[in-house]
């Protein structure tokens, strides 16, 4: 039986067609996050584009506070009007087969952690647009809220985040903030790819705006292990792509984490295997 993997994040809708765990083909398009109709058309879009006849169930995962047993969006911070979707149904009556649904964050963990088996205590950090996390403890997926990393308390009585707290590793690590940041010692707008190349020919306002975020990289990843002792931590995300400097700005001990080898096929690999793991 085949299945499709879908991963709706911020700006991108991804997804791929597997058979007995194997990738066959993948696709992206843009989310067109505008509001709810345009997310879904988008989202049907993407799976048109795969859609086979021997499909046999849809794996979705996506940003935001989700409902896996109902299969709902309830509340996604980056995109809008992506609240209270019933993902799931929508897409069980469109295309009539089985549909998994859960957060992304747990999706790529899923993924991820499939190339660990022998492993029963992974957490997933990922640094994008958001700062998103989920973790693996003894051998099953945590519904804790306090394991939705990227809405830890970093830095307390810190900065001001959409989910109402304070503090959030999301506005101190996520690739938004630390682009503001630059922007900031720079006094000019800044994306993470010039920060990075700057800073390997090493600009100081380069190094002092990663020096910090690699102080508080640390401190998160010491937190965590404090909180849950998880045998891996694995670190993935747009941040994470150039692992020389990551690696270069931590003091955290290397055998403790390691960075996530499927990238960006790590969302519709764990949506993929959502079936499996119910």
């Amino acid at each position: 039986m085949k299945v499709i993997g879908i991963d709706i994040g911020g700006t991108r809708i991804k997804g791929g067609i597997f058979e007995d765990h194997k990738l066959l083909r993948k696709t992206s398009v843009a989310t067109n996050a505008i509001g709810r109709d345009q997310i879904i058309a988008s989202l049907e879009n993407c799976i048109d584009s795969l859609m086979e006849k021997d499909v046999g169930r849809i794996g979705v995962i996506s940003a935001g506070d989700c409902d896996p047993v109902n299969g709902v969006v309830l509340r996604a911070l980056n995109l809008k009007g992506w609240n209270n979707v019933p993902v799931k149904a929508i897409l069980e009556e469109h295309y009539h087969i089985p549909v998994d649904f859960d957060n992304d964050a747990i999706g790529a963990l899923i993924g991820e952690a499939s190339l660990y088996p022998d492993l029963h205590d992974v957490t997933l950090l990922t640094f994008g647009t958001g700062v998103g996390g989920a973790s693996l403890i003894d051998g099953k997926i945590s519904r804790n809220p306090d394991h939705a990393w990227g809405h830890y308390c970093l830095i307390p009585n810190g900065l001001d985040c959409p989910c109402g707290k304070k503090g959030c590793a999301e506005r101190y690590l996520s690739a938004t903030a630390v682009q503001e940041q630059a922007t900031a010692a720079f006094q000019r707008r800044m994306n993470t790819i010039e920060l990075f190349r700057l800073y390997k020919h090493g600009n100081p306002k380069a190094k002092a705006v990663l020096t910090l975020f690699g102080e508080r990289l640390d401190l998160f990843l010491s937190d965590i292990e404090q909180e849950i002792a998880p045998q891996l931590i694995l670190l993935g995300g747009g941040l994470m792509t150039d692992e020389g400097v990551v690696s270069s700005l931590l003091k955290f001990d290397p055998s403790k984490y390691a960075f996530a080898k499927l990238k960006n096929d790590a969302g519709i690999t764990g949506a993929a295997l959502l079936g499996e793991k119910k």
